[in-house]
Parts: structure tokens; sequence; C-alpha cells
């Protein structure tokens, strides 16, 4: 009974608590081997069976402040960038594009010089319009739920025709 007591404990005293907005505090434990030899570090209050069956034990280290990288949630942000080689990829040497639409279906932004947009973080996706000389070399809609946000395009004067297309996203 002691040995549950001691662990809930433990858990209690392992919880991470916020410290404003860019800070939580974080208990960190050492498994311990019996010539006082780390194994493992760990956030979690526990040891595997072998480790116990070894004798191990669970030592907590200092608390310690771990920084949160604080992002804006509300918005949405990304580049819309000259892709030469066509693999979806900024690399070196691949620039922004500035002047490009980019549309989350409610708002409409226009890239800087860099090529970085940014929008409200409205809708479930966003979409580049495409100039007539170029053509995508990512897909020209993203889920808003993707990691990345930026978008290929691959200059392609001989595609650039009079011809219109029109998609519409609902």
């Amino acid at each position: 009974m002691r040995k549950v007591y001691l662990l809930i404990l433990v858990v209690i005293l392992s919880l991470v608590f916020l410290i404003g907005n860019f800070s939580v505090w974080a208990t960190i434990y050492r498994i311990i081997d019996a010539e006082g030899n780390t194994i493992r570090v760990t956030t979690e209050p526990q040891m595997k069976i072998s480790e116990e069956e070894a004798g191990c034990i669970l030592s907590p280290i200092q608390p310690t402040i771990v920084p949160i990288i604080s992002q804006d949630i509300s918005k949405v942000k990304g580049i819309v960038f000259e892709d030469h080689n066509a693999n979806g990829v900024q690399d070196i040497g691949e620039m922004g594009l500035p002047d490009i639409l980019v549309s989350n279906g409610l708002t409409v932004a226009v890239t800087d010089e860099t090529g970085s947009y940014l929008l409200p973080r409205e809708g479930h996706f966003i979409f580049i319009t495409t100039p007539s000389d170029y053509i995508p070399t990512t897909a020209w809609y993203k889920n808003l739920l993707e990691d990345n946000l930026h978008f290929g395009l691959r200059f392609t004067p001989e595609k650039n025709t009079q011809q219109f297309t029109f998609v519409q996203i609902t």
C-alpha cells in the first residue's frame, strides 16, 4: 500500500505545470544500476520490469525549466518559391516569388518580396493562384492541418497562353 501512495505522489509531482506562456516545469528521472551508472533518462516515473529485476533504482533529477517555442496558431504563414529543379522543396538559391495571390477562401494575401505570406487561420484549405507562365511543383492547395504550407512554382514560359482555368473550392 505504501508503494501505491509513493507512486501516486511521484506521479502528481511529475505533472507538467505551465509557468507563463514560454516554459514548463518537468521532472526528469535517471534509471541507475547497482554500480551507480545511469542506464537511461526519462520523464516517466517508472522503470521497466527488467530494470527492476536487475536492482536498478529510479532517481529524480532536479526539476528543470524547459522552454516552449511560442507560435501564433491563429495565423497561417508560408513561402511561395521558384522551384528550379521541380522537387517540391525550396533548395539553396531558389528564391521566394513576390506578388503571388494566396487565399484561405475568405481572405486573400499577396506574397512579399521574399515570397512570404501571412493569413488568418480560417476555413480548411489554403491555395495559390498560379501565374500563367508557371506550373506548380507542389499541390496548388493544402489542408490547413498540414505542417508544410509552402508552395513551389516552376517557370515555364511556353505555358504562357491566354487560356484561363477556374476552380472553385467550397
